[in-house]
């Protein structure tokens, strides 16, 4: 998903707003508000000027915990908050004290209430039938491929399948899982192995290409050492990929212009984008180059990873922050869309939506607003009425992954 994975590179950035910590405990007068001692975490959310709350380090007899939106964790004194704002000095504490007791005022309590069911409840799996699975492609073959196979099956709903693609032979595929120690007994996923080479067209035409949900573009193991080729055929199976998804795309539609006549492009359209390509581009270089070129959805690179290990040198509580967050259960970043909490043309503020959405046990951290992210606005109090259709909200949620018990099958062909 690529406007997810936007926010997290937004997050795990330092140009935008990040994880920090209040108090900072940087010395002895850096203590925790009186006024927040005994609340509920959700009683404080609203109680930060230039900063979103998301959950809470607790510190009980010197045991460190982190909790992500905790809403009925009382604050106690050697506790810190985890804030998401752009840097340590652009937010505050309120020095309105809060009563524990009542809920803060908020101009929208009677709308709340107002909202029509389908709106205000989050839509959940049919209850009857099979779901729908997802189609997902790897092209290539990395070392770790298994650590992800294993993190996918964790995430995509039942019925799913992954068809991967690679020049590594079948032999070498089984002794590198074994090596990573992934006995792989997948829940969700089914796999399909191919042996083929993804930078030749007609290994990738025999590929259902307009059927994936999802294709993922690795460097081959071999080409690890060699940066340059292994983005160089990175960017060749992308460019490959788009044009034979963009043919079939063009030959179906006039097919059905044949028949509909009405809304057949639109429809395919709509239809291909929903395939989502990431590709991993390891030279910081390429990688500026494809996001101005707006080549490919999305880029995870080695730029990615320096990142994290830097924030988690400056901050290393944040490394447990992000083991929550990025787990495939419990509290983790997700979008939903805006008209799950707002009417038609209501004019809402940020606070206002938030709110809302507490009521959800979600935590509300920002918007994508036809097509731009904007996370910790800084109109927090501005009343808007934001397009239905184009704007999506960006949460913190419980992931329905934690309830999921269903079992399929672990398949494998050696076409």
């Amino acid at each position: 998903r690529r406007q997810l994975a936007e926010v997290l590179d937004h997050i795990l950035g330092f140009d935008g707003n990040e994880f920090y910590f209040f108090p900072a405990h940087e010395d002895d007068d850096d203590v925790m508000p009186p006024h927040f001692l005994g609340l509920e975490f959700h009683n404080i959310v609203h109680a930060f000027e230039g900063a979103v709350p998301i959950g809470v380090m607790s510190n009980r007899d010197g045991r460190i915990e982190c909790l992500i939106n905790p809403a009925d964790y009382q604050i106690q004194e050697d506790d810190q908050i985890i804030v998401i704002a752009e840097d340590n000095d652009t937010f505050s504490a309120m020095a309105i004290p809060i009563e524990p007791s009542k809920e803060p005022e908020s101009p929208m309590r009677e709308a709340k209430s107002m909202l029509p069911l389908e709106l205000s409840t989050p839509k959940s799996p049919s209850a009857g039938g099979d779901e729908v699975g997802e189609q997902v492609l790897f092209l290539g073959w990395r070392r770790d491929v298994a650590d992800m196979i294993g993190f996918l099956d964790e995430l995509v709903p039942s019925n799913s399948k992954l068809v991967i693609l690679s020049t590594t032979t079948q032999e070498d595929r089984d002794l590198d899982m074994q090596e990573n120690g992934r006995n792989l007994e997948l829940k969700h996923l089914t796999i399909e192995h191919r042996y083929g080479n993804h930078v030749a067209r007609r290994h990738l035409e025999d590929l259902p290409l307009e059927s994936f949900s999802a294709v993922l573009i690795l460097s081959e193991k071999k080409d690890e050492q060699a940066l340059l080729h292994a983005d160089s055929r990175s960017i060749a199976s992308l460019l490959l990929v788009r044009d034979i998804q963009s043919r079939r795309m063009s030959n179906a539609a006039s097919e059905l212009m044949k028949a509909t006549e009405k809304n057949c492009m639109k429809n395919m359209q709509l239809s291909s984008r929903k395939c989502t390509i990431i590709s991993e581009v390891l030279d910081g270089n390429q990688q500026r180059g494809m996001q101005l070129q707006k080549l490919s959805d999305f880029i995870a690179s080695n730029d990615l990873m320096s990142r994290v290990i830097a924030m988690i040198a400056e901050h290393p509580a944040v490394n447990g922050v992000l083991a929550k967050l990025l787990s495939s259960s419990g509290d983790n970043i997700d979008l939903c869309p805006y008209d799950r909490y707002a009417l038609p043309g209501e004019e809402l503020s940020f606070y206002e939506l938030s709110e809302r959405s507490l009521s959800k046990r979600e935590v509300l951290l920002g918007y994508i607003i036809s097509e731009e992210l904007i996370i910790n606005p800084d109109d927090k109090h501005e009343r808007k009425a934001l397009p239905l259709e184009t704007t999506q909200l960006v949460v913190i949620r419980t992931s329905e992954k934690a309830t999921r018990g269903r079992r399929s099958t672990f398949h494998r062909s050696n076409r």
